[in-house]
């Protein structure tokens, strides 16, 4: 994981400048914790939630893209690569696609259900629930 991660800011060094990288990285640790404020009381609240919520979903986008990439690529050759749950249904697949999806699936209903329990929606579940549909497409 330790290597996934060096890779990972390797690959965002080649696009960004460190400040850049800096940025992306305390925006993404910042999406895990902070959710979406909407207070019919306070407009000034609601709209710095908002433009801070959206300024958070890309950064972590970034990051979460090129971070599943590396992923994906590390995984290869591992036994995450051979079995999945699509050996029930089809004779060859791509194992490793299957289980990142699999992974994205179960994060989206943790996502949802803290997001229907608690009524607070965060970056990283946001942009969670819209990588899923992605996954499951390609």
């Amino acid at each position: 994981m330790k290597n996934i991660f060096k890779n990972t800011i390797s690959e965002l060094k080649k696009t960004y400048t460190d400040f850049s990288v800096m940025c992306i990285l305390i925006f993404s640790v910042a999406s895990l914790c902070t959710p979406l404020v909407l207070d019919v009381n306070n407009n000034i609240l609601t709209i710095v939630s908002i433009i801070l919520f959206i300024l958070m979903m890309v950064t972590t986008m970034q990051l979460t893209v090129v971070f599943l990439a590396e992923l994906e690529e590390a995984i290869q050759g591992t036994k995450f690569a051979e079995k999945s749950i699509a050996t029930l249904f089809m004779k060859n697949a791509n194992h490793a696609d299957v289980n990142i999806t699999t992974i994205l699936c179960c994060l989206t209903l943790v996502y949802l259900i803290i997001a229907f329990t608690t009524g607070l929606v965060f970056p990283l579940s946001a942009l969670v629930w819209f990588m899923t549909p992605l996954a499951l497409m390609f």
